[in-house]
């Protein structure tokens, strides 16, 4: 049983990610933070899609969006499983949930009956044409400029506060907490993991994973147009446009409510 590179790479990245969450000073936020993000939002989905076949697509742009989308998915269930144990709700089950998710995947990449449909997704990766990238990454920039600046605008107001609260009332190891919100308890697991792994938090750092939610969705509407257009690119670019601009959704890309 060999490992492949890609296997080697997401080990290498696991191990560190962990060693920097348990080992690493408490105002290292420039690497405690991102170490933390590839944990939740990252590895889990890298792990699993090439199981699943990367579903059936060969486009990198979609692939890439997979993985964040499928990372999210599944480290939400973990989280959730993680609460609605007895105990705590703290680092430790957080961090425990998340490397069993990604340590999963792994695992399950070296079972001999699905070696071949990992060979299969290796096929050569499709990029869009160099203009209609650089197209696309200019709409990408102009969603990040209205998003992810100056995040810590204001104090938690509003259902934020109260994402806040089920955040510490689910530390307390109050289990009940997800059934206390009516539109469920996604929007706070998320930030609640990166608050526990970075060690401390701050407006800007809760309101994070929605806002790379939201700049998400810019390709994910590019991918979207262009298949339910018949492959015509102009058409992706525009949807894509369309929500990078659009009033509402980079309001709710600034607020802790997914």
């Amino acid at each position: 049983m060999r490992f492949s590179k890609t296997q080697i790479a997401l080990l290498l990245a696991l191990l560190a990610g962990n060693a920097i969450i348990l080992y690493s000073p408490f105002d290292w936020a420039w690497l405690r933070y991102p170490a933390a993000a590839a944990l939740t939002f990252v590895l889990p989905g890298w792990a699993w899609l090439p199981i699943l076949g990367w579903m059936q697509t060969w486009r990198a742009i979609e692939r890439i969006i997979l993985v964040a989308g499928l990372s999210s998915l599944f480290s939400a269930l973990a989280l959730l499983i993680a609460l609605l144990l007895p105990g705590p709700f703290t680092e430790t089950p957080v961090l425990i949930a998340l490397n069993l998710v990604s340590f999963a995947g792994l695992i399950f990449q070296l079972f001999p009956m699905v070696q071949s449909r990992i060979a299969d997704s290796k096929s050569n990766i499709e990029w869009p044409a160099r203009t209609v990238l650089l197209i696309l990454l200019v709409i990408l920039a102009v969603a990040a400029v209205t998003r992810l600046t100056r995040l810590g605008y204001a104090e938690f107001h509003e259902d934020e506060l109260e994402n806040m609260r089920l955040i510490v009332r689910a530390y307390k190891g109050e289990e009940y907490a997800p059934f206390l919100d009516s539109k469920g308890p996604i929007h706070w697991l998320l930030p609640a993991a990166l608050w526990y792994l970075n060690g401390w938090l701050n407006e800007a750092i809760a309101r994070t994973p929605v806002a790379l939610t939201s700049l998400l969705l810019v390709p994910t509407m590019f991918v979207l147009g262009r298949r339910l257009s018949g492959g015509r690119d102009a058409v992706g670019l525009a949807a894509a446009g369309f929500v990078a601009l659009n009033g509402f959704f980079v309001a709710y890309a600034r607020h802790v409510e997914n």
